[in-house]
């Protein structure tokens, strides 16, 4: 009989439109979860696995958006409006293996999704994606919602709460 692995919990939430990539959030709730057994998986952790075998130093020192402001990156994402057309096709190659690879992960290695819905979660497409693929595998959705949120993402939830408390109340009677 083989030995269960450890069940996982992803942490969904906007990062493109949030300080920190939204790394506060899930560096405050990781230790509780861990703490109740679960395995974290944590996107903002991911990169490295994302990108493997792409080239490093892949950030420009400056590049021209598409309305002509010359701008320092500081993260991938923001090439999206490079005017540079090499530039533009190396955001989509990063985009497009970053996305196959966190669905993958929603898809086939996680038990449940927690999720953290702020005003810059709706601002981003992620989430939104990462919840119907957790919703179309079965995967319970457990929801941290400070403002409104879109009919589709609601519906993918199976539990939504109005603070990390009452999520941690709910996870700890669960576990």
């Amino acid at each position: 009989m083989s030995k269960r692995k450890k069940l996982t919990a992803y942490l969904a939430s906007g990062m493109e439109n949030s300080k920190n990539l939204g790394a506060g959030w899930r560096a405050q709730i990781t230790p509780f979860l861990e703490g109740l057994g679960l395995e974290v998986l944590n996107p903002c952790e991911f990169e490295p696995f994302q990108l493997k075998g792409l080239k490093p130093n892949r950030l420009p020192d400056v590049y021209t958006s598409l309305n002509g402001e010359k701008i320092k990156p500081k993260h991938w994402h923001e090439l999206k409006n490079a005017s540079e057309n090499h530039l533009y096709d190396r955001f989509l190659k990063y985009m497009r293996r970053i996305i196959k690879y966190d669905i993958g992960i929603v898809e086939r290695e996680t038990d449940y999704v927690i999720c953290f819905w702020d005003e810059t979660t709706g601002k981003g497409a992620g989430t939104h994606s990462e919840l119907t693929a957790a919703f179309m595998h079965n995967v319970p959705v457990y929801c941290v919602a400070t403002c409104s949120m879109p009919a589709w993402a609601k519906a993918c939830c199976t539990e939504i709460f109005l603070d990390f408390e009452a999520l941690k109340t709910f996870m700890r009677d669960e576990f």
